[in-house]
């Protein structure tokens, strides 16, 4: 906490965020765990064995008699929830400096998409995802992230398999109104 107290740092999406670059950059790295130390603290930012305080994803307030979760606890959903015990990491990357990325696929064979958004400003963007099957090499859908956000993407086989997702999916690559994504550079080739 820098010698601040806690209640000054109470609701700071700044540390979710911070939390979250984390997390993605040590999954991403090989961890193949993310343990957190201090999940539950007091209004103080305590208590632990060295006397230091810091902050938590659930602050505990005896006086109020109320659990506050924390920005943190919010973020660490985007990965606990969707990436499921078991799950294998997949490779995954970004063209956007502004964009932080991780990618796993759980054992009931769904992909979760994590990505941050760091920027003050909303960033678009292709997911693109490979496929084994089918007449094009991957499917692709375009993503907002608002400013500093979080989104979790999910996709399964029966998205992949259903005609209207497909063809929602080939007219974004057909579409020429002012409203279309810009095509990537793959995309004009093809045209």
């Amino acid at each position: 906490l820098s010698g601040r107290p806690l209640s000054q740092l109470m609701g700071d999406w700044k540390l979710g965020e911070r939390y979250a670059l984390n997390i993605i950059n040590d999954l991403n790295s090989g961890c193949e765990g993310f343990i957190d130390w201090n999940l539950c603290l007091d209004e103080t930012g305590g208590p632990n064995h060295v006397g230091n305080t810091c902050s938590a994803a659930v602050i505990c307030d005896n006086v109020a008699k109320r659990a506050r979760y924390q920005p943190i606890f919010w973020y660490i959903g985007h990965f606990s929830r969707y990436i499921r015990p078991g799950a294998r990491r997949v490779a995954c990357s970004t063209s956007r400096d502004t964009l932080e990325v991780t990618a796993f696929l759980n054992t009931d064979g769904k992909l979760s998409v994590v990505v941050m958004n760091q920027s003050d400003l909303a960033e678009s963007f292709w997911l693109k995802i490979a496929t084994e099957e089918g007449p094009e090499p991957f499917t692709a859908a375009w993503i907002d992230a608002p400013a500093r956000s979080i989104l979790t993407l999910v996709a399964d086989d029966e998205v992949a398999e259903d005609p209207s997702v497909l063809e929602k999916i080939r007219s974004v690559f057909t579409t020429t109104t002012s409203d279309a994504p810009p095509l990537e550079p793959w995309q004009r080739h093809s045209q």
